[in-house]
């Protein structure tokens, strides 16, 4: 299972309120916040720092949450893309 796809699990098991799709999208974000680029061969050691980068990210973000609403769900995704544009200014 890829980096990807074992980030997705896991904000699906950590919040509730969200489609597949919102799961996706935010799991994708995350990721691209954390400068994560997907490769066929990684070694274990990179794969585990960028999934303890984004676990350490989604903390972060949604520790006053278990259940979001949509407009939560928007207003966070934005303060990611904000904040992921201010870092590759």
């Amino acid at each position: 299972m890829g980096v990807r796809t074992r980030m997705r699990v896991f904000v699906r098991g950590n919040l509730s309120g969200l489609t597949d799709e919102d799961v996706e999208s935010l799991t994708d974000l995350i990721l691209n916040a954390i400068g994560y680029t997907p490769r066929f061969f990684m070694p274990v050691s990179e794969i585990d720092k960028f999934e303890n980068r984004f676990k350490e990210k989604f903390y972060k973000i949604f520790k006053e949450y278990k259940t979001m609403t949509r407009y939560d769900f928007f207003l966070i995704k934005k303060k990611i893309e904000s904040e992921s544009v201010l870092l590759k200014a």
